[in-house]
């Protein structure tokens, strides 16, 4: 494999991990983990909000350098937050 196949698929798994890590962030927010300092779940769909606005930012900034897959991905992540988000506040 060359070495900017490698450094791709490396970079490409990082992006992937960043999206997990903040998809976590902002389910931590609505209330679907635990605090495990408290053992109880907390909402705070104000920070939730902004996460996924950050979220949305770099969809933005990186419009066009992303690959079709990653921007999918993306994508999809952005609407099940954004859904997410929206039961959250039903059920406050």
């Amino acid at each position: 494999m060359s070495d900017e196949r490698i450094k791709a698929t490396e970079t490409g798994m990082l992006f992937y991990d960043l999206l997990i890590l903040l998809r976590e962030m902002v389910r931590h927010q609505l209330g679907y983990n635990a605090n495990p300092a408290t053992g109880e779940a907390q909402k705070d769909i104000k920070t939730a909000r902004h996460l996924i606005d950050m979220i949305s930012v770099l969809q933005e900034k990186t419009a066009g350098n992303l690959t079709e897959q990653e921007a999918v991905v993306l994508e999809n992540l952005l609407s099940e937050l954004r859904m997410a988000c929206v039961r959250a506040e039903k059920t406050e």
